[in-house]
């Protein structure tokens, strides 16, 4: 019989579709903007990033900002 992990599972949202932090690497992948650019925008303050979890995470709320600077 296959168990089930519960011990994860309730963590985050219900929807696995909504994303509530990005990688560093995954932004650079969908935006082009090197993760050295990155690291000097989150030095200069431009980037908030979330510390806690181990890699630096950067807020869904702050990648969308980060979006719409880039686009104008």
């Amino acid at each position: 019989m296959l168990r089930r992990n519960h011990k994860h599972e309730n963590r985050g949202s219900k929807d696995p579709a909504v994303r509530r932090a990005y990688r560093l690497r995954e932004i650079e992948s969908e935006t082009g903007i090197p993760v050295s650019t990155l690291r000097a925008m989150i030095r200069r303050g431009a980037l908030n990033p979330i510390t806690a979890f181990g890699p630096w995470l950067i807020a869904a709320e702050d990648y969308e900002q980060l979006l719409s600077r880039r686009l104008r």
